[in-house]
């Protein structure tokens, strides 16, 4: 955005301050474009209306300074990223961490938005605080501007996507939480294959939807995952046999340490089951731009996963994509693995735990405890993967479970629900709750799948109080 294009921002930024701006005509044009005067003692902001709109706003932008947005009470969240990147261009940028009501706004009895939305809006899981600052971006550079802020100021920054895999702590987060909302798809067609780039913002199950649509093989079973495109490399998202490392071709990143933007093939991921080099080792040193997916055309789709299967036998032909596709849909309504606003086990992170990995020894331990053999499917490093839902509902816990605000869905003990009235505490509670009660039955610990912002030590994944 150019200069001309943050007047309007700015004046609605001082407005809101308390700060009136005026533009009318100089019966002698000034040096500048205007700036602050008296008239009657009160105290505004003049602009020449003979002047440019790219010379009003830098005569804003020299106001802005002059007073300081700590004296306006303005904080760096209430800013867009383009306008606060013009500020830190003069040199002049300071994000004050409590907002002050100015002088101005006092007089004028002039109210006050929150500095930041409630992360709890921002998130399926509904619990927690503010951030001290939000950022929602729609560029690369937006982006960039953002981790070059952050990273002078010395705040830690939070991308945010749809927030279905974020618990936030109750007193919020000291720092930068940025939403990512890039959107954009772009194809290319190379015989059989389409490579297809999807900015980080887009919607995952709209992609998936469209994607199947159009024919493109590769997704299918990964429709109705909520969140954004932006977290599938991150988790390696997966579900019903298939894995997001299947067919990314390469996920475009920013450096936050260089503010580079680099291009990472597939192989350099380090794609495991539910992990990446995003959220391993370089967790704190990429922010996912948009990600690029191998898919295939005129190709049927390879059914893999025993209870999909199981519901497409029913049926008397090979099962299309798009039947792949409604087929794993009504599956997860079926365990409330959708966003629903109307069901009751709507305020979830999905799976709260990733399956258990363990030894052959180990299941032939669980087997005897439990009096029957677990289901089982190859893991990693030679381990074997027990499904966690499996676990805990043999470790005694069924649907259901609750202790008050908080408990297990109705329909899959793999996801814990936070129902009205409850907090981020609560949610973790619970959560080593049902982590001690499986570990205390079967010596297996549970891992979480979701992250936790704002809280303190972590213990294999949860906080520890």
């Amino acid at each position: 955005m150019d200069e001309g294009g943050l007047l309007d921002e700015m004046t609605a930024v001082l407005r809101a301050a308390g700060v009136e701006v005026r533009t009318e005509p100089f019966r002698q044009p000034p040096e500048s474009a205007g700036g602050r005067c008296r008239i009657h003692g009160r105290e505004l902001v003049l602009l020449d209306a003979s002047a440019s709109r790219a010379e009003r706003a830098r005569a804003l932008l020299e106001v802005v300074e002059a007073l300081g947005l700590e004296a306006l009470g303005i904080s760096g969240s209430d800013l867009s990223p383009s306008l606060l990147s013009a500020l830190n261009r003069r040199g002049k940028m300071t994000w004050p961490h409590k907002k002050q009501a100015p002088p101005l706004a006092k007089a004028t009895g002039a109210a006050r938005k929150p500095a930041v939305p409630r992360l709890a809006d921002l998130t399926t899981m509904r619990v927690g605080g503010r951030a001290t600052h939000f950022v929602e971006v729609v560029t690369d550079d937006d982006v960039r501007d953002t981790a070059r802020l952050a990273k002078k100021e010395r705040l830690p920054l939070y991308p945010l996507g749809g927030g279905s895999n974020v618990v936030v702590s109750d007193t919020g987060i000291e720092g930068v939480v940025m939403k990512l909302a890039m959107t954009g798809i772009d194809l290319t067609h190379l015989g059989e294959q389409v490579f297809v780039t999807a900015a980080a913002g887009e919607n995952w199950h709209d992609f998936t939807a469209q994607m199947t649509a159009e024919g493109f093989a590769g997704v299918e079973c990964l429709g109705g995952i909520p969140g954004k495109v932006g977290a599938t490399p991150i988790q390696n998202v997966g579900a019903y046999g298939q894995e997001v490392s299947q067919t990314i071709h390469s996920v475009r990143a920013l450096n936050r340490e260089t503010l580079e933007i680099e291009q990472i093939p597939a192989d350099a991921c380090q794609f495991g089951y539910r992990s990446s080099v995003f959220k391993g080792a370089a967790q704190e040193r990429y922010i996912v731009l948009s990600v690029t997916y191998r898919l295939l055309r005129n190709t049927l789709p390879k059914v893999r996963y025993g209870e999909l299967k199981q519901a497409l036998d029913e049926r008397e032909e090979q099962a299309s994509l798009r039947e792949v596709f409604r087929t794993v849909l009504d599956l997860r309504k079926k365990k409330s693995m959708v966003l629903d606003p109307t069901d009751e086990n709507f305020r979830s992170c999905g799976s709260f735990f990733v399956n258990a990995q363990v030894s052959a020894e180990s299941i032939a331990q669980i087997a005897q405890i439990a009096g029957e053999a677990p289901p089982q499917f190859p893991g990693e490093r030679g381990l074997m993967k027990i499904p966690s839902a499996w676990l805990i509902e043999r470790a005694g816990l069924t649907k259901g479970t609750r202790e008050k605000y908080v408990g297990l869905s109705t329909k899959h003990t793999l996801s814990i629900v936070a129902h009205p009235g409850a907090l981020a505490r609560d949610v973790v509670q619970f959560a080593r709750h049902v982590r001690k009660v499986v570990e205390d039955r079967f010596e297996v610990r549970l891992i979480p799948e979701p992250h936790f912002w704002g809280f303190g030590p972590l213990d294999d994944g949860l906080p520890t109080e």
